[in-house]
């Protein structure tokens, strides 16, 4: 059971994620970029529409996984459905995204009423993480210059001791054995 997971683990690390990657990003960013440098409308709508959809699913992606994987659906199996839906994206972007374009243009409104909203909120949040981190800056700071303080001390009484030391077998008085 043990092999099987290691199989598994080291077959998704080193082939479907890579595989994904480069399905999902790498393809479609090259697309993207051949449809700049050509000034080709119908491949740069394409590939806008495969971006945009591209987002949707990602958003979703985490739910959509903790969900198949609470049903048990293997984790391989899921790993290779992402990869074929991003190929079927691909090839099916504007039936995908003209099927899906009513719907937020029927929310668009509150759609950018929320995004508004979830800017303000990791602004705010980025802030206070900003805070934070560097009022523990400052506390890792000092704490290190104490640290500092501390190893600086215990050499130089380690140095002392041994100063101490050599200077103690270095005035020991002749015995008659020496004369």
């Amino acid at each position: 059971m043990v092999l099987l997971g290691l199989i598994n683990s080291t077959l998704h690390t080193l082939v479907l994620n890579p595989l994904f990657v480069l399905v999902a990003f790498v393809v479609p960013a090259l697309k993207s970029f051949r449809a700049l440098e050509h000034d080709d409308d119908r491949l740069r709508n394409e590939m806008l529409m495969y971006w945009a959809l591209f987002g949707v699913l990602y958003v979703f992606e985490g739910y959509i996984q903790i969900i198949l994987l609470m049903i048990g659906f293997p984790t391989l199996a899921y790993s290779l459905l992402k990869a074929a839906s991003v190929v079927v994206l691909q090839k099916h972007a504007k039936q995908a995204f003209e099927a899906i374009q009513p719907h937020l243009s029927k929310h668009d409104e509150q759609l950018d009423e929320k995004l508004g909203m979830a800017k303000e909120l990791s602004v705010k949040a980025g802030q206070q993480l900003a805070a934070q981190s560097v009022v523990l800056t400052s506390k890792l700071v000092d704490a290190s210059k104490k640290v500092a303080a501390q190893v600086a001390a215990l050499q130089a009484a380690q140095e002392k001791q041994r100063e101490k030391h050599s200077g103690a077998a270095e005035a020991k008085p002749e015995t008659k054995k020496d004369k």
